[in-house]
């Protein structure tokens, strides 16, 4: 046993010498793989996190939206060249914060959600430059218009700098993603029910309220008058008005469920989730 042991002992330390030198090599290559531009990533990654940088960057957007309302009036239409000036400004500022976040996260910068969302307002942003330069589009609504409207999700890039409202956000999500999904579920069959029954009650007969329920679909939109109790007055004094004499149960019934209840339930769980999340 010994001497098979002493023999052993060569081999092993062999073993443990060319694993030590494939480690040493490994280090070696390594090291040569090393970023040439390491001191300049350490530099753009301190950029790009600094407070000052991203407090620039949430001034840049509150402007932003200041200057999208004001082309809102007739300053658009005195001083347009001011106007294409501040824009492609901010675009060029956002285009520079893309670059460098991109340069100092290569990977990581695509894993997080809020960056893919800023990513897809810039590329809005460059496609609306584009038609713009190119001139496409100058009467109707044209593919020029929408993107400009699109333009307004610029404020939305808030959200990637102010904590508190990326709670609110994730739980928004969490929340439409889970619990509401049945919550509205159930309120679209409860809805459906009362559509059908409400053309069956006021908008069958030829002197009903064929207006407010002459057929499915505009019974779902009285019924979504409903439900956001706004102008359900009106909806009643008109059923009044044709005669039908116990459409105030109907009408109570309805809102009690689909705006009292339904309202109430879906502030509970959005509370329930925040509450969850902090």
């Amino acid at each position: 046993t010994c001497t098979e042991t002493a023999a052993a002992s060569p081999s092993t330390q062999s073993m443990m010498a060319k694993l030590a030198a494939s480690s040493a090599q490994s280090s070696a290559a390594g090291a040569a793989r090393r970023r040439r531009d390491a001191e300049f990533h350490h530099f753009i990654c301190m950029i790009v996190a600094n407070p000052v940088f991203n407090s620039f960057i949430m001034g840049t957007i509150l402007f932003n939206a200041v200057m999208i309302a004001m082309e809102t009036t007739t300053l658009s239409e005195t001083h347009p060249l001011l106007f294409a000036i501040f824009d492609n400004l901010f675009l060029g500022i956002y285009l520079v914060e893309f670059v460098l976040k991109l340069y100092a996260e290569p990977a990581g910068y695509w894993k997080n959600y809020y960056n893919l969302f800023d990513f897809t307002v810039l590329v809005i942003s460059l496609v609306e430059s584009l038609l713009t330069a190119l001139n496409f589009g100058q009467t109707g609504l044209t593919v020029l218009q929408v993107v400009r409207a699109l333009r307004t999700l610029r404020t939305l890039r808030s959200i990637s700098f102010i904590r508190g409202l990326q709670v609110l956000v994730n739980a928004l999500i969490h929340t439409f993603t889970n619990a509401v999904f049945y919550l509205l579920l159930l309120l679209l069959i409860i809805m459906f029910l009362f559509a059908i029954m409400g053309y069956y009650f006021f908008g069958y007969d030829e002197g009903g309220d064929i207006r407010n329920w002459g057929n499915f679909g505009i019974a779902m939109l009285s019924l979504f008058t409903f439900v956001t109790a706004d102008g359900w007055t009106d909806l009643q004094d008109q059923l009044s008005s044709h005669g039908f004499k116990g459409s105030e149960f109907f009408t109570i019934t309805f809102i009690f469920l689909g705006h009292f209840i339904f309202t109430n339930l879906f502030i509970g769980v959005i509370i329930m989730v925040i509450i969850g999340i902090v």
